[in-house]
C-alpha cells in the first residue's frame, strides 16, 4: 500500500514526536496484516517516549524440553514481580502447537469439501456418460449389426470419457491457481515460521 523499498524514507508521528526512518528491507510477515516496523531499541525507545527501558524481553532457553521452559518462565515472572515489574510470559512452542492444530483443522475442512466436491464431479460425469449411452441405444444397434464387437462399443465411450476427463482437467488447473491482479499481485499467502528453538518471553508494563 505504501509502495516501500530498501532506500525509501518514511516519517511516522510518535509519542516522542514525529520519527523518521529508512527502509533497510521488507518483509514478508502477515502478522498484524503487515503494519510491523523493526528499529533499533535505542530508536524504538525514543519513539515511544521511554529512553533506557524496555516492556518485553525475548530469552532463549539452554534446556529446550517443554516443562524446563515452563520452570523458566514461572521463575521470570516471579523475580520481575519481586522487583515491581508484574508481567506475563508467552511461550513461543505453546504458540506454534496451536498454530499448527488450527492449520490442521483447516487442512481437514478443505479436504472434506474437496472430496464433496469430487464426489458431485463424479456424479455428474456417470449422468453424462449414462444418458450419453440411452440417447445413443440406437447408434449402437446399428454399430453391433454392422459387426461391432462389445469391446469396440466399450473402448469408443471409454475414450469420450477420458477426453470429457482431459478437458475438465484442463480446464480446472488454471482456475485453481493463484489469481494475479495488477494492483494486489499474487493471490497466494505465503507464511514465514518462526524460528524453531524454544523460547519463553517475558512481557512487563512500563515501570
Amino acid at each position: 500500500m505504501w509502495h516501500l523499498r530498501p532506500g525509501s524514507r518514511i516519517t511516522l508521528t510518535t509519542a516522542g514526536g514525529p520519527a523518521t526512518f529508512t527502509v533497510i528491507g521488507v518483509g514478508g510477515s502477515d502478522a498484524d496484516n503487515g503494519f510491523n516496523i523493526y528499529t533499533t531499541l535505542p530508536a524504538l525507545q525514543a519513539a515511544t517516549g521511554h529512553p533506557g527501558v524496555a516492556n518485553t524481553l525475548l530469552i532463549l532457553a539452554a534446556n529446550h524440553s517443554h516443562p524446563a521452559i515452563d520452570a523458566l518462565a514461572a521463575r521470570l515472572e516471579d523475580t520481575l514481580a519481586r522487583v515491581g515489574y508484574p508481567s506475563r510470559a508467552q511461550l513461543m512452542y505453546a504458540g506454534r502447537a496451536g498454530n499448527k492444530a488450527q492449520n490442521q483443522t483447516m487442512v481437514l475442512i478443505v479436504q472434506g469439501i474437496g472430496l464433496l466436491i469430487v464426489a458431485i464431479s463424479m456424479l455428474g460425469l456417470l449422468n453424462a456418460i449414462t444418458m450419453n449411452i440411452i440417447e445413443r441405444a440406437r447408434e449402437i444397434g446399428v454399430l453391433r449389426a454392422l459387426g461391432a464387437r462389445a469391446g469396440d462399443l466399450r473402448r469408443i465411450f471409454r475414450t469420450e470419457t477420458l477426453t470429457l476427463a482431459v478437458i475438465g482437467l484442463v480446464l480446472a488447473i488454471p482456475s485453481a491457481g493463484c489469481s494475479r491482479t495488477p494492483s494486489s499481485g499474487s493471490s497466494c499467502t505465503s507464511s514465514t515460521s518462526a524460528s524453531r528453538r524454544p523460547t519463553a518471553s517475558s512481557t512487563s508494563g512500563w515501570p
